[in-house]
C-alpha cells in the first residue's frame, strides 16, 4: 500500500481504453475504498484486466447476442449470416460504384480527344476507353 492519492488519481482511467476497460478499472477503487484500502493505478489496471479476461467468454457471447437483437432476431447464427450478407452488399455496392467511375472515365476519354480520345491500346487495336466502358457496362447489367 502507498500514500493516499488525490480524487483525480482515483477517477481517471488511462487514455486509449475501451469503455468496458475503463468501467472495470473504475469499479475497482470503490471496492477498495469500502475496505479502507488503496492500490496504485498499475495494480488497479491489472485487477480490472484480470476480471475482464475471466469474463471474456461471457462478454463475447453477450456482444454476439446483442448483435442478433440489432438484427431483430434472437438467433446468433442468423445474425452472423445477416452480417455476412450485409458485408457482401457493401462490397458489391463499392464495386458497382467503381465500375460506374470507370464508365464515366471511358466516356470522358472518348468525348475529349485531347485527353486521349480514341486510342489504339484496347483489344484488337480498338479504343481502350470504349472497350473498358463496354466491359464495365456488361458487368453491371449481368449482375443486376
Amino acid at each position: 500500500m502507498t500514500d493516499r492519492p488525490t480524487q483525480e488519481d482515483l477517477d481517471v482511467p488511462p487514455a486509449g481504453w475501451t469503455q468496458i476497460e475503463a468501467r472495470a478499472f473504475n469499479a475497482v477503487q470503490p471496492a477498495l475504498t469500502k475496505a479502507g484500502r488503496w492500490l496504485p493505478l498499475s495494480v488497479r489496471k491489472a485487477v480490472a484486466m484480470a476480471v475482464l479476461a475471466e469474463l471474456k467468454r461471457e462478454l463475447d457471447a453477450f456482444a454476439e447476442y446483442e448483435n442478433a437483437i440489432n438484427w431483430m432476431t434472437t438467433c446468433t447464427s442468423c445474425a452472423r449470416m445477416l452480417d455476412a450478407s450485409h458485408r457482401e452488399l457493401e462490397r458489391a455496392e463499392a464495386a458497382e460504384e467503381l465500375l460506374r467511375r470507370y464508365v464515366d472515365l471511358a466516356a470522358v476519354t472518348h468525348k475529349y480527344p485531347i485527353t486521349g480520345g480514341h486510342d489504339c491500346l484496347g483489344e484488337n487495336h480498338s479504343c481502350a476507353g470504349c472497350a473498358l466502358a463496354k466491359q464495365a457496362q456488361e458487368h453491371l447489367e449481368r449482375d443486376r
